[in-house]
């Protein structure tokens, strides 16, 4: 994956782990590790979680 930031042209490559987890029917968890040369850079985890039918926002 490359990510460029705003107003360089430099770009960065970085190895993405990604994975997702169903809890249950209606929960999901997705996980995101990036690292640059083996180095953890960062997370993201992430829930989802859907909404009975009908139900408002």
């Amino acid at each position: 994956m490359f990510q460029k930031r705003s107003g360089d042209d430099s770009t960065y490559e970085m190895s993405i782990d990604d994975w997702m987890y169903l809890m249950d029917e209606d929960t999901l968890i997705n996980r995101t590790s990036m690292s640059k040369l083996g180095v953890e850079v960062g997370q993201v985890t992430l829930f989802f979680r859907r909404q009975a039918a009908g139900a408002s926002q």
